[in-house]
């Protein structure tokens, strides 16, 4: 169970990875961070803008809660590959979707 505390936009002031796509986080560019408590535990998440639209895109499309977590990198069916190249390119050349 989840229990999200903040969800802001942020612009980075240092370098951060993304917990999407694992890919970096540059000073400067604005990203989501979440900070709320996952199975008791505190925590910061953060990801890239397109990725965060990606993965709520992918929740709606399976008919899943936000709370059941898809990763960008390793949960993906082909059918979804060939979605997020056509609807989240920036996102598929993160993930090096080729």
């Amino acid at each position: 169970m989840s229990e999200i505390i903040a969800d802001t936009r942020q612009r980075a002031a240092k370098t951060h990875y993304c917990d999407d796509c694992g890919q970096m986080i540059v000073i400067g560019e604005e990203y989501r961070r979440i900070r709320g408590k996952w199975d008791g535990d505190v925590g910061v998440y953060r990801c890239h803008l397109e990725c965060s639209t990606a993965v709520n895109d992918l929740h709606k499309m399976h008919g899943l809660c936000s709370d059941e977590g898809i990763s960008l990198r390793s949960d993906l069916e082909p059918e979804d590959v060939v979605w997020i190249k056509q609807k989240h390119p920036i996102v598929a050349d993160r993930l090096g979707l080729k």
